[in-house]
């Protein structure tokens, strides 16, 4: 069965080989065991008032950018293109 990854969080700042490695990190147990034939990662949202008391201690350290940096248009685009082929 084809498999496809896709994460998004506030490491995910480029294409570029550098970029892409950081956020690699977070897949690479599973990738041990599950080959993705695409694996995207995109930027994610932190939003302080959703996050719990000790959620916004861990964000300070490593100054995470707040609010909904997701690229939508481009998820979408990756999703329209990735559903035909799931299904060939």
């Amino acid at each position: 069965m084809p498999v496809a990854f896709f994460t998004m969080h506030m490491l995910a700042l480029g294409d570029d080989p550098a970029a892409v490695a950081e956020p690699q990190k977070y897949t690479a147990k599973v990738r041990e065991i599950i080959q993705p034939f695409d694996e995207v990662f995109f930027e994610g949202m932190i939003d302080p008032s959703r996050l719990s008391f000790l959620d916004r201690l861990a964000v300070r350290p490593v100054k995470s950018p707040v609010g909904d940096r997701g690229d939508w248009p481009r998820i979408e685009a990756w999703a329209e293109a990735l559903a035909p082929r799931l299904m060939a």
